[in-house]
């Protein structure tokens, strides 16, 4: 498995930041590599199940997220959890933290990487970094949006 770590300070609150970041309709508007959903069961909240594509390194791949996780805190922040079936198969894991009248919000992946590429360490050190800067893009995304 590969893992991928990163966090971003978004100047709006959580809740409005955690809202807009679980509903499956922005996904796609957000999260680099996401298509269009192809099917949705849910609207971000535990047992939710969406059906789009992943596009890395100039392929498609058929993607499956289920939610397993959505919780608010005690002290007004957010976790969310999901599960990911198909090429990039893993978990998602985000955090919406109460911060400075704002939000920080961080990622855990962990995921495998697709059996459809070769073995050897060049490619998968190229999938990984791919994913470090996917990560990050879709952290400066969401921000971007949510502050606009």
């Amino acid at each position: 498995m590969a893992y991928v770590k990163d966090s971003i300070f978004i100047q709006a609150p959580p809740e409005k930041v955690h809202a807009f970041a679980i509903d499956p309709r922005n996904w796609c508007r957000w999260f680099v590599g996401l298509a269009q959903i192809e099917s949705q069961q849910g609207d971000g909240s535990p047992g939710t199940t969406v059906s789009h594509t992943y596009l890395m390194a100039g392929a498609h791949f058929p993607l499956t997220t289920r939610v397993i996780e959505d919780r608010a805190e005690p002290d007004g922040s957010f976790h969310w959890k999901a599960e990911n079936e198909g090429a990039l198969a893993g978990r998602l894991s985000w955090d919406y933290l109460p911060k400075d009248d704002g939000t920080q919000v961080e990622i855990h992946m962990e995921y495998t990487i697709p059996g459809d590429f070769p073995g050897e360490l060049a490619s998968r050190l190229f999938i990984e970094r791919n994913q470090e800067r996917a990560a990050h893009l879709t952290l400066q995304n969401l921000k971007h949006l949510i502050e606009e």
